[in-house]
């Protein structure tokens, strides 16, 4: 998501990754995205000070709910996420109680993961793992 490594140039974080804010600019099979709904952004330096827990549920990173830090970090787990759901076709965490679905996030990723490992290639599981793993990693694809 090229889109989102250009915000995190930036100095921006998006707060809010989720598929209804990701839209595809053409039917092609070439098409490029487009980042929707910044009501959450905020510059890197402002979201850190931010104490506000704000995002949809199912993708807000493990370090918002244990000490409500924003970091471009929380964008990359998002994408994770929204990785695994185009792969599994289900989310790695999920509950319709909002504090059981945090408490799931905040534990380390491989149960889920290992129900549908089968379905993906090694590079897939790798890197479902690696973003959403708890110790976030910088996105795979951001330059050097």
């Amino acid at each position: 998501m090229s889109s989102v490594a250009y915000l995190h140039s930036l100095g921006i974080v998006h707060r809010n990754l989720k598929p209804e804010n990701i839209m595809l600019r053409s039917t092609g099979s070439d098409t490029d995205f487009a980042l929707l709904d910044f009501s959450f952004a905020k510059h890197v330096e402002d979201a850190a000070r931010d104490q506000n827990l704000c995002g949809t549920a199912d993708y807000i990173a493990p370090e918002v709910f244990t000490s409500r830090l924003y970091s471009t970090a929380v964008d990359v787990w998002a994408c994770g996420v929204i990785l695994y759901i185009l792969l599994a076709g289900y989310p790695p965490f999920d509950d319709d109680d909002d504090e059981k679905l945090f408490a799931k996030i905040t534990v380390p990723f491989v149960a889920s993961f290992d129900q549908c490992s089968l379905s993906m290639s090694a590079f897939f599981a790798c890197a479902i793992v690696s973003l959403v793993g708890l110790q976030p990693i910088s996105l795979l694809w951001y330059p050097c």
